[in-house]
């Protein structure tokens, strides 16, 4: 029996859907899972077993491609699927795709279409726990017991992140710190430019044979080069030539890595990689990686958290963090 599981629209979403793509698999193990998902999200599901197929789809938002895509994804002759965006269109789409059997919550006017449906709990419960009860609702049982978040990487695919790193003059021996100064969410959820670059600034004072890699998107890319600017040492910057994969394989190799509440801080984590996320406008209780390997750093304050893009006001909530409090937890961690 096949299954289409329609992935979230945000890489760290994408990685919190992993534990429960594997609770399917695990409690139907002789369903096939085609997850769909957009191009540069698929970075995330490569090499996962408990995955059949990952059907990449374009994010061209028009008549004609999503026309494509509904006669594409006919050819599956998929009956049932499991919704984890909450949009209408997500459901009109997979339901024109003859998809009859469809599990979700009901928002966005969409219930009609769902044949097996119950209210959003909105941000009341961790995402990863949204996701797993879309699955026991499919199931017809409530989903136990803990799934895991691991990104699984080929063996080319270190050897490549190994090189790229030793290109840029990474010494086998140091200790490979990684660093996400920017999101794709907004600039509400960063903590600011100065204070990574002082942070980067005192780690390279307080920890020698160290190495200091920047991620982020071609979009960030004047952003990064300003910390660079600021800071006294080298940086690898990995932005823009680089594809999402080679930037997860490369984050693997890290010994610690330190974020915003990022996409990538969600892939360090389900990479393995002991790591620090700087929490302001979004909680650590709802969107934090699981487990103990990501420590959350919060300063609540009275108007978080806000899921603001942007601070109307202070930016409290990311200011308070201070570049000490940061730079002891890293070292903790390496030493």
């Amino acid at each position: 029996m096949k299954i289409f599981l329609l992935s979230p629209n945000w890489i760290g979403d994408c990685v919190m859907s992993l534990p429960a793509i594997r609770a399917l698999k695990s409690l139907s193990p002789e369903l096939k899972i085609y997850i769909i998902t957009k191009p540069h999200l698929s970075s995330v599901f490569l090499n996962i077993p408990e995955i059949e197929e990952v059907v990449s789809i374009s994010s061209e938002n028009s008549f004609k491609n999503t026309l494509h895509n509904i006669i594409a994804f006919r050819k599956y002759k998929i009956k049932d699927g499991i919704l984890f965006p909450n949009s209408f269109k997500s459901a009109l789409i997979l339901r024109l795709s003859g998809v009859k059997n469809l599990t979700g919550y009901k928002r966005d006017m969409r219930g009609w279409m769902l044949k097996k449906k119950e209210k959003f709990p909105g941000k009341n419960i961790h995402q990863i726990r949204s996701y797993l009860n879309l699955i026991g609702l499919y199931l017809g049982s409530i989903v136990k017991g803990l799934f895991s978040n691991e990104l699984i990487f080929s063996e080319e695919e270190k050897r490549k992140a190994l090189l790229t790193l030793k290109e840029n003059k990474f010494l086998e021996g140091e200790k490979l710190i990684g660093i996400s100064p920017t999101t794709a969410y907004g600039p509400s959820k960063e903590w600011s430019e100065l204070n990574f670059a002082n942070l980067i600034n005192e780690l390279s004072d307080n920890l020698r044979n160290s190495h200091f890699v920047l991620f982020g998107s071609a979009a960030d890319e004047n952003k990064i080069s300003r910390i660079s600017d600021i800071t006294k040492v080298t940086l690898i910057k990995i932005t823009g030539d680089y594809t999402l994969r080679d930037a997860l394989a490369i984050i693997s190799e890290c010994d610690v890595f330190i974020g915003n509440d990022s996409g990538l801080l969600h892939t360090a984590d389900a990479a393995g990689v002991p790591s620090i996320g700087l929490f302001g406008p979004t909680s650590p209780k709802t969107t934090s990686p699981p487990g103990n390997l990501t420590e959350a750093v919060y300063r609540s304050v009275e108007c978080s958290p806000c899921s603001y893009r942007e601070c109307p006001i202070d930016h409290k909530c990311m200011s308070n963090i201070l570049v000490e409090e940061i730079l002891d937890k890293v070292i903790a961690i390496l030493n």
